[in-house]
């Protein structure tokens, strides 16, 4: 193993001695560069319930909303692994195109009974539908 730069401390303790040794790398590390945790999952869930019928928002809409501007993956993931309990409506996300998920072939059904228009490329067509929070927030 290669040794630690001569300006990286050996013992992170005399970087900051006020954290305790255990969370001491956690603390540093900057709030955009950790990874998400079960407070994340909660977010995108929160958010997700609050889409309205009708609409649609993207998998970086919610990243960025739930505070992680970069994690739109991780949107997915928590979507993939939603409680069934939670009866979310998972189906009105979609990516930035408007593109469905390949593997839910459901979901285009689900989006059209709803009333949300679609292309002729069998995308959602996001200048009618995409959900725009900001707006609506400022009323």
């Amino acid at each position: 193993m290669l040794p630690p730069p001569p300006h990286f401390p050996r013992d992170i303790t005399t970087f900051a001695p006020e954290l305790p040794v255990g969370r001491a790398i956690t603390a540093l590390v900057p709030p955009r560069m950790r990874k998400p945790d079960a407070t994340f999952y909660r977010d995108v869930y929160d958010i997700v319930s609050q889409i309205p019928a009708g609409r649609v928002l993207t998998y970086g809409a919610i990243a960025q909303l739930a505070g992680w501007p970069h994690h739109s993956r991780m949107v997915g993931r928590a979507l993939r692994n939603v409680p069934e309990t939670l009866r979310l409506p998972c189906h009105r996300v979609v990516n930035a195109s408007g593109r469905t998920a390949p593997a839910w072939p459901e979901q285009a059904t689900l989006l059209r009974a709803e009333g949300i228009p679609f292309k002729p490329n069998g995308c959602a067509d996001m200048s009618q539908c995409l959900w725009e929070v900001a707006r609506e927030m400022r009323g």
